[in-house]
């Protein structure tokens, strides 16, 4: 019950309600499968029959995660029936009642802590994702010679470990779960991952190139700058600087149009449902 508790409690209640759906939906096809099998196979044949069950769970476990806890209630019930000796009927239906159990409290921990632990809004990991990166380009300028051609390949600088770490950090939670309200506005998960990993190549192109002496401390401050929309001089120093203080306005560029058009989707959103509550229908919550 507690595994089942803890297995469906997710960082949103979409999500805890689709675990829930697969823990449902596989104990119950387990259930039926075991039931079946009780009814038609003799008890020796048990033992294979379960063994079989965990080959096939485990071969299931990455692609299909409901008939990979159904094949595991199978051999769960066909294990303790054959080793414990216990009572299968009563086995099966303890099985489904402890089950719909855990799955009501983890439920019920969801409703109650999950909107405690909300993720933030695509806005605000943007504009954090998008400050970090900012910040950790500033530090490497302010650590890199201040003339191309004077590499440094072995090593990240000090200076730059704690911003490299907060850049991951805050692009990493750019593609994680996304807020109930986005997911509701039809926010596209994959869409917030594609802009993440721009601010994570912009950032590595940048420690990489300082660190082969290919850019420049002025560089690398105008691309911090043309990334954040402050920007206002033209770099000097070349082909790759001036490149690379383009894919930075672009990033930029792309971050604040997606964040837009984000923001019009909540709107519209926010249209539809107060339309629907002026019909008289409510969208359960």
């Amino acid at each position: 019950m507690a595994t089942a508790s803890f297995a469906i409690l997710q960082i949103s209640w979409t999500q805890s309600l689709f675990k829930a759906k697969q823990r449902i939906l596989g104990v119950t096809g387990g259930v039926a499968v075991m039931a079946v099998a009780l009814w038609l196979l003799p008890a020796s044949w048990l033992l294979p029959f379960s063994l079989l069950a965990a080959l096939a769970g485990l071969w299931l476990i990455a692609s299909n995660q409901v008939l990979s806890i159904g094949s595991f209630v199978v051999v769960s019930v066909g294990m303790n029936v054959v080793s414990r000796g216990l009572d299968p009927t009563r086995t099966l239906v303890e099985y489904l009642l402890l089950l719909f159990a855990g799955v009501a409290i983890g439920l019920l921990l969801g409703f109650a802590v999950v909107p405690h632990l909300r993720p933030d809004r695509v806005e605000e990991r943007v504009r954090l994702a998008k400050a970090a990166t900012v910040d950790l380009l500033r530090r490497a300028a302010s650590v890199v010679p201040p003339a191309a051609g004077a590499p440094d390949r072995y090593r990240v600088p000090d200076a730059l470990v704690r911003p490299l770490f907060q850049m991951r950090t805050a692009v990493q939670n750019l593609g994680s779960p996304l807020n109930r309200k986005d997911e509701r506005a039809g926010v596209q998960v994959e869409q917030c991952a594609a802009l993440a990993t721009r601010f994570e190549t912009l950032a590595i192109v940048g420690i990489l190139e300082a660190g082969e002496g290919r850019l420049t401390a002025q560089t690398l401050g105008a691309a911090a700058d043309a990334l954040a929309g402050t920007g206002n001089d033209t770099p000097d120093g070349g082909v790759v600087p001036a490149e690379f203080v383009l894919l930075a306005e672009a990033v930029g560029r792309s971050s604040t149009e997606f964040v837009a058009a984000c923001a019009a989707l909540t709107r519209n959103s926010s249209l539809g449902e107060v339309g629907g509550l002026t019909h008289g229908s409510v969208e359960p919550d």
